[in-house]
């Protein structure tokens, strides 16, 4: 609903349909306005114990949740995409522990955005997403290819066939360690 106010409201002003950071930036300016409005006070402090003590934020790019730190997490798999099916969709989820997240090289986490790299406790977060919602977007018979965390292997083939594709197998890379999740869903 929040998206698609969004939506109808920029089209209206701009006479084009907003991309993802065009979203992304009206969320976080809403979240400002929305610990002013409910919550009032004033400086950075102020606004960092309310952003901690936030749930949940539904807005133009989907819900965005907050958790420890004051991390937000915003699921930006699938942003809009109206009457298509696709015969295959190839995805590179993030698939890193929360744990190794903490532990990495910092010149790998200043380098790419936590969003891409971190996917839960578990590091299933986002393949668990894209097995569930992906469906959806598929041609009958279509082909979904997924990179995953060679040590998730047996986690992504159980999360595939719980979320009903068929056909489940994982593909090794060129170092023989299980790589991708090669599945199709059959209709």
């Amino acid at each position: 609903l929040a998206a698609r106010r969004f939506t109808g409201a920029y089209r209206r002003t701009f006479g084009d349909d907003p991309d993802p950071l065009a979203a992304q930036a009206h969320d976080a300016a809403m979240l400002l306005v929305k610990l002013l409005r409910h919550r009032p006070g004033t400086g950075p402090e102020h606004l960092r114990s309310q952003i901690l003590t936030s749930r949940e934020l539904e807005g133009a790019a989907g819900t965005t949740s907050f958790r420890g730190q004051r991390d937000a997490k915003r699921s930006a798999l699938i942003l809009t995409i109206h009457d298509e099916r696709f015969a295959v969709i190839v995805s590179n989820p993030p698939y890193i522990t929360l744990a190794d997240y903490e532990g990495l090289n910092p010149s790998v986490q200043h380098f790419e955005p936590r969003i891409a790299l971190e996917s839960g406790e578990q590091g299933m977060d986002a393949v668990t997403a894209i097995l569930a919602g992906a469906a959806r977007y598929m041609e009958p018979g279509g082909l979904l290819a997924l990179e995953i965390d060679s040590q998730h292997e047996a986690q992504t083939v159980a999360a595939a066939i719980a979320a009903g594709w068929s056909n489940a197998d994982i593909e090794r890379d060129v170092f023989d360690r299980p790589r991708y999740l090669m599945a199709i869903k059959e209709f």
